[in-house]
């Protein structure tokens, strides 16, 4: 068919995985995986993995946080500006002339456009910090994928997507080996932390030791 199509279209939906190969060198043994012919694919679904990693419950409650700053925010704003609307009418008092009428109008137009604008640039935030967590934890799944991958003979790791994998055998998807490896790095991570807490905690002092001159001789 078109294969420079084809892959151009592995390499869109890839979570690429460069090796040494890619520099002109071979690629890094691992001591056990032997290369094929051929460049063998992993598959991962990044999806399940962040599931069972807890990252998906961790982004959404980063980007929840953060919804509610926002429109804590302009709650205040609105305030603020219905306060500065009520001061201006307040001073035009009951009959405003023609001008002070226009001048409101103008005012009101305003400050609605600057609530309209400070929700539409929230609603763009918030796009922008979930996309940069979701990018996050790619780049840190990337490098475990990969040794994972070598070790099965697959240079290259393609994230799942129902609309461009139609099938692939269950021996190339990776993703609870990835699981298993990151959960037990996170584990030994807080493992780590909690010695060195331990370490540095200050030691209870210890009991004066008994200094007088011992009598029983």
């Amino acid at each position: 068919m078109y294969p420079n199509r084809c892959v151009l279209l592995i390499f869109m939906v890839s979570l690429w995985v460069p090796t040494e190969r890619a520099n002109g060198s071979e690629p890094e043994s691992t001591g056990t995986a032997t290369f094929p012919p051929f460049y063998g694919v992993a598959v991962i679904d990044l999806d399940a993995l962040a599931e069972q990693l807890g990252t998906l419950k961790a982004i959404q409650q980063v980007v929840d946080d953060r919804q509610e700053e926002l429109e804590s925010n302009l709650t205040t704003l609105q305030t603020a500006y219905q306060e500065e609307l009520s001061t201006v009418l307040k001073k035009q008092g009951e009959k405003p002339s023609d001008s002070q009428k226009a001048s409101t109008r103008a005012l009101m137009q305003e400050l609605s456009s600057n609530v309209n604008q400070y929700r539409n640039q929230a609603q763009k935030d918030l796009i922008t910090l979930r996309q940069k967590l979701v990018d996050d934890f790619r780049n840190q799944v990337k490098p475990v994928a990969r040794r994972i991958a070598l070790r099965k003979g697959c240079p290259i790791v393609l994230s799942k997507h129902d609309k461009v994998l139609l099938s692939f055998e269950s021996e190339v998807d990776i993703t609870s080996v990835v699981a298993a490896e990151m959960l037990a790095a996170i584990a030994q991570q807080k493992s780590s932390a909690l010695q060195t807490t331990e370490t540095n905690e200050p030691q209870p002092a210890r009991a004066a030791e008994d200094s007088s001159p011992n009598v029983t001789r």
